[in-house]
């Protein structure tokens, strides 16, 4: 894999962690979805 792909990854999956904790804080139906 390339250093990019990598840090694709790494900031994609940082977002999705901040997303998450966003939903937890605030019930939606998309964190239920998920």
């Amino acid at each position: 894999m390339k250093r990019r792909d990598i840090l694709k990854g790494a900031v994609a999956g940082a977002a999705a962690l901040a997303i998450r904790r966003t939903w937890s804080q605030q019930p939606s139906p998309t964190s239920q979805a998920a």
